[in-house]
C-alpha cells in the first residue's frame, strides 16, 4: 500500500524532534515557499537554522516576533538565537521582552542571569538566578551558577544551602556533591564534608579518585589532623606517584612525626606504589626539604581547581 505523502509541517516537526535539523530546516523552507508568514514554518526554520548555523535563522525568528509581538516563547527563542550568535546585548533585550510577557519563565531568568554575570553585574545575575531557582526547583543550571556567585562573594553559608538543595534533588550529581564537600570544608563543617567526600568516592570516575583524596587531605590540613592526614596521604601515594603527591606525603608525615613518632615511622617504612613503579619514602631525617604549609595549601587549591574544571567542562 502506498504511503501517503506527508506535508512539510509534519516532516519538519518530526525531523526536528529526531535531531535532523538540516532536514527540518529544508522542510520548513518548503512551507515558507507556500506562505512566507506561516508562524510555525518561520519558527521551525529559525530554530533548526540556529542548530545548523544557517544565515537566515535569526531573520526567521525576528519575523515571528514581528507577527506575534505578544508571544513570550518567540522572544525567548530570538534571545537564544542572538546569544548563540554572540550578540549578547541583543539577546538581553529579547529575553527582557520575553520576561515582561512571562515573568516566571525560569529559562529566561537563567539566561538573563548568565548574561548579567558575563557583563560583570553579579548583583543583577544573583537576583535573576534566585528568581529562576525559585520558579523551578529543577533548574540545575541556575542553582549551580548561584552557588558560584555566592562563593565568589564569600557568601559561603548561602552557597552551601543552595548546594545542599541541588544535591538533595539529584543525589547522584557529582558536581553538586563536590560543591557540598568543598563548601562544608570552607565553612568548617568537617563531618558534613566527610560524608560528601565519601559519597564522591562512589560517584566520581575512578580516574578522578586522587582528586577526591586530595579533598580529604585538605580536611586534614584545615583541622591539623596530622596522623589521619599522613594515613590518607599514603593512600593517595598508592594511586599517584606524582611529585605533588610525594610532597604532600612528606609534609603530612613530617607533621605526624612531631605528634606521634610511632605512627609516622609506620608511614616512613611503608612501600608505596606510584604511576611509574614502586618507591620507598625515605626516613624524614634524610629529607632536608620539608614543604611549608603555604606550599601544601597552594597544591591542594590547585588540585581543587583542576577537579572542578573537569566536571564543569563535562557539564557544559
Amino acid at each position: 500500500m502506498t504511503q501517503p505523502i506527508r506535508g512539510w509541517r509534519e516532516r519538519s516537526r518530526d525531523h526536528f524532534a529526531n535531531g535532523d535539523f538540516r532536514a527540518a530546516h529544508a522542510a520548513a523552507l518548503e512551507g515558507l515557499a507556500e506562505d512566507d508568514g506561516d508562524l510555525e514554518a518561520l519558527r521551525l526554520a529559525g530554530l533548526a537554522g540556529v542548530e545548523t548555523g544557517a544565515d537566515d535563522a535569526i531573520g526567521h525568528l525576528l519575523r515571528v516576533t514581528e507577527l506575534a509581538p505578544d508571544d513570550a516563547t518567540a522572544w525567548r527563542d530570538l534571545g537564544d538565537a542572538f546569544a548563540a550568535d554572540g550578540r549578547l546585548p541583543d539577546a538581553e533585550r529579547a529575553w527582557t521582552r520575553a520576561l515582561e510577557l512571562r515573568p516566571d519563565d525560569s529559562h529566561v531568568l537563567t539566561a538573563l542571569g548568565h548574561a548579567a554575570l558575563a557583563a560583570g553585574r553579579p548583583d543583577d545575575a544573583a537576583a535573576r538566578l534566585e528568581r529562576a531557582a525559585a520558579a523551578d526547583a529543577r533548574n540545575r543550571s541556575a542553582s549551580l551558577s548561584l552557588v558560584d556567585i555566592y562563593r565568589a562573594e564569600n557568601r559561603l553559608d548561602e552557597a552551601l544551602a543552595v548546594a545542599r538543595d541541588v544535591w538533595a534533588a539529584a543525589p547522584d550529581d557529582v558536581l553538586a556533591a563536590l560543591d557540598v564537600a568543598e563548601l562544608s570544608v570552607d565553612t568548617g563543617r568537617m563531618d558534613e564534608a566527610e560524608v560528601a567526600y565519601e559519597r564522591l568516592l562512589e560517584l566520581d570516575d575512578e580516574a578522578h579518585e586522587v582528586y577526591v583524596r586530595y579533598g580529604q587531605l585538605e580536611m586534614a590540613l584545615r583541622g591539623s589532623d596530622w596522623i589521619r592526614g599522613s594515613e590518607r596521604a599514603a593512600t593517595v601515594a598508592r594511586l599517584d606517584g606524582s611529585p605533588r603527591t610525594q610532597r604532600l606525603l612528606t609534609f603530612f608525615a613530617d607533621r605526624a612525626f612531631s605528634v606521634n613518632r610511632h605512627a609516622s615511622q609506620e608511614i616512613n617504612t611503608a612501600m608505596l606504589a606510584s604511576q611509574s613503579g614502586v618507591f620507598w619514602l625515605p626516613p624524614l631525617t634524610e629529607m632536608p626539604d620539608i614543604p611549608e604549609a603555604a606550599e601544601i595549601e597552594r597544591a591542594l587549591a590547585e588540585a581543587r581547581t583542576e577537579h572542578r574544571r573537569i566536571h564543569m567542562e563535562a557539564a557544559a
